[in-house]
């Protein structure tokens, strides 16, 4: 009986041996094809940014689970296929690592050139970038982006949208640096002031001052509307025009118009530059004339 028992003893210790090791194997196995599958989204979502394939790219990002702000991230890869060709990215992995199990961070190493379609320049930028995938009904889907910013470089709100990661590059263009993020070589022209003559019964004209606050220099033709609307006289009047600048970063210019008017009037001043400009938001000023 002895002996009966030492097998059966030993038989457990095999079995439970090997169960462990088949489990062990399974393991490794659905990680690797977990990390796999990452790596393809990724290679997708490239492909995509490169063909500027919106469609495609967005069906490998989560807008339901995305950690930052989806409208804002897909603003910035829209904008980037309006202001330009991008022409190549080369990237290379380095490190793919669980999160919560099923999902994944990849850290990608990169560099990407670009063309803008406004001037021709070209333009290239390199980075080191963390992305977050999360697996939802077998497929994983990005949710969230860090370090250097590879997709969205040409939108401010984006920009400040990505957090830093320890080893991404500070200085990541030819024609621009940035300390921390990837700041694009595109001026930012923005309305700072508007203001008029506002005593008596009638104005005479309307001053409005344009500075650039981009990192390249605004250079070309802005076209402007002034707005008169005067709720005690009844009129509206729309007086459209164009001025030509060249302002290096942080200048700014004085723009006079003629108006005419009666008091009591709302005035409001809309820009639009005709050339490539990092942010449309701050191209309206607003002010009443008593």
């Amino acid at each position: 009986m002895k002996w009966l028992l030492a097998a059966v003893v030993f038989l457990f210790m095999v079995n439970s041996v090997n169960a462990d090791s088949v489990y062990d194997r399974t393991v490794t196995v659905l990680d690797k094809s977990r990390d796999e599958k990452v790596k393809e989204v990724f290679r997708d979502l490239i492909a995509a940014y490169v063909d500027e394939d919106a469609r495609t790219f967005f069906d490998n990002v989560s807008e339901d689970r995305f950690i930052q702000d989806y409208i804002t991230f897909s603003d910035a890869v829209y904008n980037d296929f309006r202001l330009y060709d991008i022409m190549q990215v080369d990237y290379w992995f380095e490190g793919v690592i669980p999160l919560q199990q099923v999902g994944r961070i990849v850290t990608v190493r990169w560099q990407e050139r670009y063309e803008s379609l406004e001037s021709s320049e070209q333009y290239e930028a390199k980075g080191l970038s963390r992305f977050t995938f999360d697996e939802i009904d077998g497929k994983y889907y990005l949710v969230q982006v860090e370090g250097n910013n590879l997709f969205g470089i040409s939108l401010p709100e984006w920009r400040e949208e990505v957090p830093p990661i320890a080893g991404q590059e500070s200085q990541l263009s030819q024609d621009a640096q940035s300390s921390d993020d990837n700041v694009v070589s595109l001026p930012d022209v923005q309305i700072i002031d508007a203001r008029s003559t506002c005593a008596g019964s009638t104005m005479d004209s309307v001053y409005f001052d344009i500075k650039n606050i981009g990192n390249a220099t605004a250079s070309g033709t802005v076209d402007y509307t002034v707005r008169i609307v005067s709720n005690l006289w009844g009129t509206d009047i729309t007086t459209p025009g164009s001025v030509t600048v060249d302002l290096s970063s942080n200048a700014s210019m004085t723009v006079q118009t003629d108006a005419t008017g009666a008091q009591d009037q709302d005035i409001t001043v809309t820009i639009t530059p005709q050339f490539a400009d990092a942010d449309s938001t701050n191209h309206v000023f607003s002010f009443y004339c008593p």
